[in-house]
């Protein structure tokens, strides 16, 4: 067992958002979440400590990552969503689920590992008296829930709850597959212009064991702790595999809020041994292709994360024009490497003509 304690806090929030390429979700939500939690104690747990029959559900919030602008927030206030009522929807929607179920959940586990979302599901455990599990389903940020482990290996989705932080609730107890089951989410969030909190996948651990990707938690806090160090990437190889791509300044961003995913391009211009090269990276929420001088050097499943001068990660909600960064290719799990994992993952589920290539 792993104890949180507040000064591991930013510690741990930096290195999830290093595996979150550029979503997750916002590290200041995940923050605020992680201190509220610390009154009842924060602890990760890792397989060894939790009962081989007891249920498991996963958490995740749903959401374009798009800024909020003031078109989105007249919207709200037109449909009297003016005042948040709920801090963490997470809570609630575990909550709904152990209801409909009549199931009483042991421990959660995150879909995916970021910021904001791992946060999420390991605050909620904590006030809801339940084990944070030391793992994902994902091993990075994804935006669409299949392109996760229990899609893989052919785990129900349903029932899912969905909550959102203005006390709307909707339970979703059939689904025609996964992928309508996606579409549902989105359109629900978009119906309240803002991110949901979502709970499904409900499993014994004894299948969780089977299909996660184990220690993402703990390997984010011990990434987190290096990038705090100066001249601290090469710690990294110990715990990761990942070359450094490019280094410059980000010049121009590109984006449209499209069916609730945030998508388009960030282009940069480089310096030193960059000069007179060009990079630019196409995202959905998370960054999938990058290309230097528009030939193509990384795409997802691998993961593309973009650091500033000070060695933090920065979120394509977030990031600014004229920013100083270097950007990381980093190898993704071996579970998200597969025939099938590609397939969801890859280039060519995005639209574009071209095979991943391994990093």
């Amino acid at each position: 067992m792993i104890k949180i304690e507040e000064k591991d806090i930013e510690y741990l929030l930096k290195g999830l958002s290093f595996f979150a390429t550029g979503g997750g979700g916002l590290p200041e939500r995940g923050r605020k979440r992680l201190l509220k939690a610390l009154d009842k104690g924060i602890n990760i747990y890792n397989e060894n400590e939790i009962d081989e029959d007891s249920y498991v559900l996963c958490t995740f919030y749903m959401g374009t990552a798009s800024p909020d602008t003031d078109e989105t927030r007249l919207k709200r206030k037109k449909f009297g969503f003016n005042d948040e009522i709920i801090e963490n929807p997470i809570i609630e929607a575990v909550n709904e689920i152990e209801k409909f179920t009549g199931i009483d959940v042991s421990a959660l586990i995150s879909l995916e590992t970021g910021a904001g979302a791992t946060s999420g599901t390991v605050s909620a455990a904590s006030i809801l008296g339940k084990k944070a599990i030391d793992g994902d389903y994902a091993g990075r940020a994804v935006p669409e829930i299949y392109q996760t482990t229990p899609y893989l290996f052919k785990k129900s989705f349903i029932p899912m709850a969905a909550v959102d932080r203005f006390g709307n609730v909707t339970i979703i107890k059939e689904a025609k597959n996964v992928f309508s089951l996606e579409r549902i989410g989105k359109m629900i969030s978009e119906s309240s212009y803002t991110s949901l909190g979502m709970a499904g996948i409900l499993l014994p651990f004894r299948e969780v064991k089977e299909i996660y990707i184990p220690n993402t938690i703990s390997r984010a806090l011990m990434v987190g702790r290096i990038l705090s160090k100066e001249n601290s990437l090469d710690e990294l190889r110990s715990i990761v595999k990942y070359r450094i791509l490019f280094r410059g300044k980000l010049v121009k961003r590109e984006w449209i809020d499209n069916e609730g995913y945030m998508e388009g391009y960030h282009y940069f211009i480089g310096k030193g041994e960059y000069n007179n090269k060009s990079f630019k990276i196409w995202f959905r929420n998370e960054n999938h292709i990058g290309l230097l001088d528009n030939n193509v050097v990384i795409t997802s499943p691998d993961l593309i994360t973009v650091l500033n001068e000070r060695n933090e990660p920065l979120n394509n909600t977030s990031i600014h024009e004229s920013e100083e960064v270097k950007i990381i290719g980093i190898v993704s799990d071996n579970k998200m490497r597969s025939k099938e994992a590609i397939d969801i993952l890859g280039p060519r589920h995005f639209g574009f003509d071209f095979d991943y290539v391994p990093f």
